[in-house]
């Protein structure tokens, strides 16, 4: 098994982060656009980007401690 420098991980996480922005920005406007032009369309927007925000803190947290069992 090959073990990634900690140079070439922080890349690899710095990659799949800026993934997910793109992923959860998109998610998010996909939620939002149900309601085009209401006034609860902002509020639907930022309550899908907490959603999958909080969703993902969850995984990392579970990565951490997985990486140090």
């Amino acid at each position: 098994m090959t073990f990634l420098s900690s140079k070439e991980r922080k890349d690899i996480l710095i990659k799949a982060e800026r993934a997910w922005i793109n992923f959860r920005d998109t998610y998010a406007n996909y939620k939002e656009s149900y309601y085009e032009g209401g006034s609860i369309q902002p509020m639907i927007y930022f309550e899908a980007m907490t959603e999958v925000t909080n969703a993902r803190v969850k995984q990392i947290e579970q990565d951490i401690k997985e990486q140090h069992k």
